[in-house]
């Protein structure tokens, strides 16, 4: 019985260990989660990766409470995962496009930017951006084999943004693939 004993020990001893190795391992990988998620933040932060002009814009709104400042483009929209890079291939440099609440709000950023030489910026005032969308003959592709959708109407955004995904997106149709594409275009 003895040696049962000490086999079942060693067993439990055995595993124990094991256990504590994966505790280990799994502390380091949270730990390594950690410093990227910190990292990641003091990015977002910064606004690294803005170009300079966006970058200084964000940061003077963020000085300044009542800007009218929104964010960019990129930061008020939510793209599935699947539609990412068709998104971003469509968007491109408009993803930095700035949203502002008035026409006001932009020309005082733009002077802001020109007083300080920072560069230029695009700016989507809500209040006088415009949607274009699809008519509704137009809309009849949405039917064709290997048609997604409209891109305005894939994504995620608050409604106080619908005019200005409809005016980036509202005549932009996903297909599945370049065939699709090309057969709806035509």
């Amino acid at each position: 019985l003895t040696g049962e004993h000490n086999v079942r020990v060693q067993a439990l001893n055995d595993r124990m260990h094991a256990l504590s190795d994966k505790v280990g391992e799994l502390q380091n990988q949270r730990q390594a989660s950690d410093s990227r998620m910190k990292l990641l933040r003091e990015m977002q932060r910064d606004y690294e990766g803005y170009n300079n002009s966006v970058k200084q814009v964000l940061l003077q709104a963020r000085r300044n409470p009542g800007s009218g400042v929104h964010g960019v483009v990129a930061d008020l929209i939510h793209v599935p995962a699947k539609l990412e890079r068709a998104i971003d291939m469509v968007l491109g440099g408009a993803l930095q496009n700035i949203v502002v609440d008035r026409d006001e709000d932009a020309k005082k950023m733009i002077e802001y930017l020109r007083a300080n030489r920072f560069g230029r910026a695009t700016f989507l005032p809500i209040s006088s951006v415009r949607g274009r969308t699809l008519t509704q003959q137009e809309r009849n592709v949405l039917s064709l084999p290997g048609c997604v959708g409209v891109a305005s109407e894939l994504i995620e955004f608050d409604p106080k943004y619908q005019g200005v995904a409809d005016n980036l997106l509202g005549r932009t149709v996903i297909a599945e693939n370049l065939d699709s594409g090309i057969a709806i275009q035509r």
